[in-house]
This record gives C-alpha cells, structure tokens and sequence, in this order.
C-alpha cells in the first residue's frame, strides 16, 4: 500500500495545510490501495509562491543547466520505471503491459522531446528597454 500523505512543496515533503487525506482504492480489486494527501488553496497558494521565488534564479540558468537538469529527471524516471508502471496497475486498474509501454513510456518520450526542444530552439529575448515590463507583467507573455 503506498501513502503520499505528503506534498512537495518549495524543496521539501510537507503536510497539506487541511491535513486530510484521500483513499486510494484499486479499481481491480475494490481493496485501499494507499492514501494521499488532499491539498487545498493554501497548498496551491504555498506552491505558486515557492515557484514564483524559485523563479528568479532558475530563469537565469542557462541551456546546458537545464538540458542536464531535465537529464537527470530523465535519468531518475527511467530507473524508477518499473515502480511507475506499478503505480499505474494498482491505482488505475490499468493492464500492465500497458502501463509500463504505453503510460510509462510515452512520459520517457515527452522527456526526450523537452530535451531535444530545449537543445535546439530559438529563444527570443525582450528588447533591452522593456525588459522591466516583461519581468513585471506575467500576462505579458500571453500570445494574444
């Protein structure tokens, strides 16, 4: 039985502000299969607010820091396959051979295909002078 009965939050696996949780029942077999921890808006609030912090430093990494990063993501996700595939089974009721092909190894390719994107696309970078602007306006960003 798996119990995530915590969320990663900022670096670290911390209790939901609700301190609730949700049972998990494979759909196989009707029996508890783990529990997780239910988030609510101030998990969701505590999140964006870690991310927007983390931000500031991450958006001045550079491309080979990133390309190594989502690596090493890939690295961890392909040697932890097998317990993904599991994962999927129990709590899914998803049939093994396609958990592991399919779910499991549709993520390992959009992996690689964010590592390939990252390595070879043409990054615009705002006008010097409006850089301020861009830094202060998430909506800046938006294509329309």
């Amino acid at each position: 039985m798996r119990n995530c009965t915590k969320i990663y939050i900022d670096g670290a696996w911390v209790a939901a502000a609700s301190g609730e949780v949700i049972d998990v029942t494979n759909p196989a077999t009707e029996q508890l299969a783990g529990q997780i921890a239910s988030g609510n808006a101030a998990d969701v609030d505590r999140a964006v607010n870690a991310a927007r912090s983390a931000f500031r430093t991450f958006s001045k990494t550079t491309r080979q820091e990133r390309t190594d990063l989502l690596n090493s993501v890939l690295s961890a996700y392909a040697g932890r396959h097998q317990d993904l595939a599991d994962a999927l089974v129990e709590e899914l009721g998803a049939p093994a051979k396609f958990a592991m092909e399919m779910q499991v190894g549709v993520g390992f390719l959009h992996l690689q295909t964010a590592i390939k994107a990252l390595s070879t696309y043409a990054f615009e970078y705002a006008p010097r002078g409006l850089a301020r602007w861009f830094d202060a306006s998430p909506l800046a960003w938006s294509e329309w």
